[in-house]
């Protein structure tokens, strides 16, 4: 939970921008060791729109990003992490956001689906975790909002 908990502060205080992410490593890159082909690259174009400068989901206005992987070193089983989006920077919770749901592969764990179902809409960050960890997530998701 502390893990999430930081990703979400770091987020949440910061004015995370679009350069700070490429620097991160989100500019399509693994680890630097080979570069990962983009679909756009292959032909594939999803929706109508021209991508942003970054190609990335930090070239919406508004929109923070924050990353944080553990990974246990050589010969650790331990690689895993958390992402936390913030759609705006404003209180999500008053300033609710219009969101849709469609289940990719139907084996994750999707923690707030029926809220988005059901109203249109969500009201906290989003974190992008492993299965085992949606629940200390929505725990930690929880803490923030109400603090």
């Amino acid at each position: 939970m502390q893990l999430i908990m930081w990703a979400i502060l770091f987020v949440a205080g910061s004015a995370l921008l679009p350069e700070s992410n490429v620097a991160a490593g989100f500019n399509g890159q693994n680890d630097g060791k080979e570069r990962r082909v983009r679909a756009r690259e292959i032909g594939i174009a999803p929706g109508i729109f021209k991508t942003g400068k970054y190609n990335a989901i930090t070239d919406v206005a508004g929109v923070l990003v924050g990353q944080v992987t553990v990974d246990g070193g050589p010969g650790s089983e331990t690689h895993t992490g958390v992402t936390v989006i913030l759609p705006h920077g404003g209180n999500i919770f008053q300033n609710k956001v219009p969101a849709g749901f469609v289940v990719g592969n139907a084996y994750g764990k999707a923690m707030g689906s029926t809220q988005i179902v059901e109203l249109g809409e969500i009201e906290t960050p989003i974190a992008l975790t492993n299965t085992l960890s949606v629940s200390i997530g929505a725990m930690a998701l929880i803490d923030w909002t109400l603090a």
